[in-house]
């Protein structure tokens, strides 16, 4: 996955073959690409089957990333691709936390700016459209728990 040969991971995941990383090591990958918006990358991965819920040591997941960052398509490829919208970290916070609390925070900055505001979110904050996405697709209460 490294040159982003999407087609030769697929022909060597038909062929049987698994990535040998060791879950830290494939969170850190994972979180780092998400961070860098390289979906080409994380496409990559996706294809080979990666555990995309791989979590750091304080339990962040590639989720949280998008999560935190408002990406619409790394939240989306995760999410189809298994990603569990329930992981906490080690301070309990599930990715919508993430997201939900990003949004209020755009919303306030959004309001002092003067821009219109629906349901409590800037209507191009991604935060938002993410946190919908997280509840929608886990089944999630207002509070971010598993329903």
């Amino acid at each position: 996955c490294k040159f982003r040969h999407r087609r030769a991971v697929a022909l060597l995941v038909a062929a049987g073959a698994r990535l040998g990383l060791r879950p830290l090591r494939l969170a850190g990958i994972l979180c780092a690409l998400v961070k860098a918006r390289d979906y080409a990358g994380l496409e990559c991965y996706v294809a080979a089957r990666a555990d995309v819920s791989a979590a750091d040591h304080s339990g962040t997941t590639p989720l949280h990333v998008a999560a935190v960052d408002g990406d619409v398509r790394a939240t989306a490829t995760l999410l189809s691709a298994g990603a569990n919208p329930a992981a906490t970290d080690r301070w309990g916070r599930t990715p919508w936390h993430e997201a939900s609390d990003a949004a209020a925070g755009g919303a306030r900055a959004a309001a002092g700016a003067g821009e219109p505001i629906h349901g409590g979110v800037a209507p191009h904050d991604g935060h938002g459209a993410v946190a919908t996405m997280l509840r929608q697709h886990g089944r999630l209460r207002q509070d971010g728990r598993i329903s």
